[in-house]
């Protein structure tokens, strides 16, 4: 019961805040351009599009994902630790390392969940205020599919499965993804007792991935980085590894850090510290 109370606080204390407001004005920009997109994508004659192109273009789009919807995601969660003042008190009163942790860990999820799901939500209700749903692909994207960020070899030597698929997949690498990121910070916080410094290595890997994407070839190497396993979607000519290594790869990364940062929490003298930028 006391683990339920500490994470309600977490939620209410991290996700009830005016700063969760700022992915909307970047969404609606984002369905903006995608729109505009849709749009030249019909006039040229292919058409006619569907709402599921618009989502294939704004979660497809590795601009969209690394510099717009990464960034803000790093941004609305790199105070998560060090805890402040009130929270020592909480921890105090919850009495155990592992359930703060566990607790922490809950909170990052929820908060992804909330941040991921909700995006898709917020664009999906622009896409269908824009063009028609459709059980099927667009004839845009069966007869381009590169032009609505579906690989090439769609249509044409695979079977994607319908769009929602697609999308759930997307989704799902996506929110592991930036989990991942978002627990990477937070273990550098716990390291420095500094959440800008978490955010900064944050920033900084989730770069580093970006740069991976421009990799001629790629090289065989290339798979080991975050930008090999981010998005289902890509501007890429074929996406040649199976969506369950991604997941492979994430929770191996995942179930890494969360154990670093149940180390340091057990080492960490919390009441010493104070809330540091």
């Amino acid at each position: 019961m006391r683990f339920l109370h500490f994470l309600a606080f977490q939620l209410r204390w991290y996700i009830w805040r005016k700063r969760w407001l700022l992915p909307l004005p970047i969404l609606l920009f984002i369905a903006y351009r995608s729109y505009n997109a849709v749009r030249a994508l019909g006039a040229s004659g292919v058409t006619p599009p569907n709402a599921w192109d618009l989502l294939f273009l704004a979660l497809g789009n590795p601009y969209n994902i690394y510099l717009a919807i990464g960034l803000l995601y790093l941004y609305l969660l790199c105070d998560l630790l060090p805890e402040p003042d009130v929270g020592q008190l909480v921890l105090m009163r919850l009495g155990s390392r592992r359930d703060w942790w566990l607790g922490k860990l809950a909170t990052l999820t929820i908060a992804t969940l909330v941040y991921v799901i909700g995006s898709a939500a917020v664009l999906g209700m622009i896409a269908s205020l824009a063009f028609p749903w459709q059980a099927g692909y667009s004839t845009a994207a069966m007869n381009m599919p590169e032009q609505v960020n579906l690989p090439m070899n769609y249509f044409r030597l695979i079977d994607p499965g319908p769009p929602l698929l697609v999308i759930s997949q997307e989704l799902l690498l996506l929110g592991l993804g930036l989990f991942c990121f978002g627990l990477l910070m937070v273990v550098f916080t716990q390291l420095t007792q500094r959440y800008f410094i978490g955010l900064v290595a944050g920033v900084l890997i989730l770069f580093g991935s970006f740069a991976g994407l421009s990799l001629s070839g790629p090289p065989a190497w290339a798979v080991t980085l975050p930008s090999a396993h981010l998005t289902y979607l890509t501007f890429t000519p074929v996406r040649t590894l199976p969506v369950i290594g991604s997941v492979l790869y994430w929770s191996a990364w995942i179930g890494l850090l969360a154990g670093i940062g149940y180390g340091l929490s057990r080492r960490q003298d919390h009441l010493s510290t104070t809330h540091h930028e």
